[in-house]
């Protein structure tokens, strides 16, 4: 596109005569559109051709030429010519979209393989750090149990003091896979919606 802008411009200027452009390129750096029609050629466009040509610039979809030319110059076109090219551009948008819908299908079903392996990782995580946790517990109960039986006074009071803070670690985790599970199942029945 940039390209064939400045070597229209270059050609305008050099030859100091004004020019109509005819394309049917859709996008939105060319056209200005509202309400999904396309209304003209980007008002920034016109100026910038303006100030380094000095020159007018108008810009024209293949159909619409059409019409003025033979309104305006008199030339015979046939509608069926103008008829051919809409039925043609409707074809190509038509093609266009199925693309673009194609695409979306490609990501969606992409995004919902990525949202299955991490929500499976996720749960295998919980479950190892929830059977990290009962086994601290049980080692901890153990411990407990120990000091019944012995002298508190003689009991190691670091190893229960260890196991609550391991526990303590465990716990962290666990409430934070569990966040991460909850807003991943968010983000995808955000994305369904």
């Amino acid at each position: 596109d940039y390209i064939v802008w400045e070597q229209i411009i270059l050609k305008s200027k050099n030859d100091k005569i004004n020019t109509i452009l005819v394309t049917d390129d859709r996008k939105e750096d060319w056209w200005v559109r509202f309400k999904g029609k396309t209304i003209g050629a980007r008002p920034e466009l016109i100026k910038e051709f303006k100030d380094r040509t000095e020159q007018l610039f108008h810009m024209y979809r293949a159909d619409r030429f059409l019409e003025f030319a033979r309104e305006y110059f008199e030339i015979d076109v046939k509608q069926k010519s103008i008829d051919e090219i809409r039925a043609l551009r409707k074809l190509d948008e038509e093609k266009r979209l199925k693309k673009i819908s194609h695409k979306r299908e490609i990501m969606r079903k992409n995004f919902e393989e990525e949202f299955l392996q991490n929500r499976i990782q996720l749960a295998d995580h919980i479950n190892m750090i929830e059977q990290e946790k009962e086994k601290y517990e049980e080692i901890l109960n153990h411990e407990y149990k120990k000091l019944k039986n012995e002298d508190p006074s003689a009991f190691d009071w670091s190893q229960i003091e260890s196991l609550k803070n391991e526990l303590e670690i465990i716990d962290t985790k666990e409430r934070e896979l569990k966040h991460q599970f909850n807003n991943l199942k968010l983000e995808y029945i955000n994305s369904r919606n």
